[in-house]
């Protein structure tokens, strides 16, 4: 399921990734990639496609060679940051478009090598970090960030403290994985009656983690409120829109409720477990999660657009699209 979901997700950004690594390649990345300091400019090094490989191979041949020609040992480079972020940003949307094989086979072989030297992990395992796992990134994906925590666990360049660093986060990232079932938490509605994330009986159940008035959550409520793939998905009971407020501050959230729908189920967190006992990976607000008819995790953590088009594209959805 995860397979299919996550290629799905990627079809839809394919386009724009395409002309992003396409102006990667305009201004060097098959040649040189330059930093603009004043100092002596360090260049990324020349990435050369053999003519024979056919047109539709060259993404996963620049995957599979991508760094071929870097020396992971030359701590020079960290002087020039921004040239080692362009190519990691370009390396990951390289990635995204190749063959999935050839991507993961990659990827691990690349965590291998930057394990060369001490600062070279240092300094690509901070870039992966916020690439990977940061709420906002573009370029978010929790299955090779876990790689990338798996890799720090059992690397000998890492210390102590750097491996319980991450096997703390590797814990939060398996919480609500894709594919695993939901936690199972309570909500108290303003009327102080109480339900669970599994009372929903509809074919999708929608979770809502929210601050009231946060910039972030008005921009997401505003979409959900006209999106017509949720509304219509809503009234003909193929979802229900569990939204939670996880925080302790309830009379601020009392006041706004007038603010959601009466057609989704609006409920606070009474007892704070979610944040106390970290039941879900909150880690920006708002924080949106699919599950299907048994509370299986479809999409985790995921922008409003991306859940509206997942709904949208589920035929037996008969919403005029």
């Amino acid at each position: 399921m995860y397979l299919k979901i996550a290629d799905y997700i990627e079809m839809k950004n394919r386009t724009i990734r395409l002309l992003l690594v396409a102006c990667y390649f305009l201004i060097g990345i098959f040649g040189s990639v330059k930093t603009v300091s004043a100092q002596q400019e360090k260049q990324f090094p020349k990435i050369s496609i053999p003519e024979i490989i056919p047109q539709n191979d060259k993404i996963n041949y620049l995957a599979a060679h991508y760094w071929d020609n870097f020396n992971f040992q030359d701590t020079a480079f960290l002087a020039h940051p921004a040239v080692l972020s362009k190519a990691l940003a370009s390396y990951l949307q390289v990635l995204s478009m190749a063959n999935s094989e050839i991507s993961d086979a990659s990827w691990h072989h690349f965590l291998e090598r930057i394990q060369a030297s001490r600062p070279m992990f240092s300094y690509f395992s901070a870039g992966l970090k916020s690439y990977l796992y940061h709420p906002d990134s573009p370029f978010r994906n929790e299955d090779y960030y876990l790689a990338v925590l798996n890799t720090l666990i059992a690397s000998p360049k890492t210390s102590w403290s750097e491996k319980e660093r991450a096997k703390r986060e590797k814990q939060s990232l398996l919480k609500n994985k894709v594919g695993t079932l939901a936690a199972d938490v309570v909500y108290t509605l303003a009327s102080g009656k109480t339900g669970r994330i599994s009372d929903s009986l509809t074919p999708y159940t929608l979770l809502l983690f929210y601050n009231p008035g946060c910039h972030a959550c008005e921009e997401t409520l505003a979409f959900l409120k006209q999106s017509q793939v949720i509304n219509s998905a809503l009234s003909e009971k193929e979802l229900t829109l569990i939204a939670i407020y996880p925080d302790e501050d309830v009379s601020t959230w009392r006041n706004y409720c007038a603010n959601i729908r009466a057609s989704w189920i609006n409920g606070y967190d009474k007892n704070t477990r979610i944040l106390k006992e970290e039941l879900f990976d909150l880690r920006a607000i708002p924080s949106l999660y699919l599950l299907d008819a048994n509370k299986t995790v479809l999409l985790k953590d995921a922008p409003a657009s991306v859940i509206e088009v997942f709904l949208n594209n589920h035929k037996f959805l008969n919403i005029g699209y």
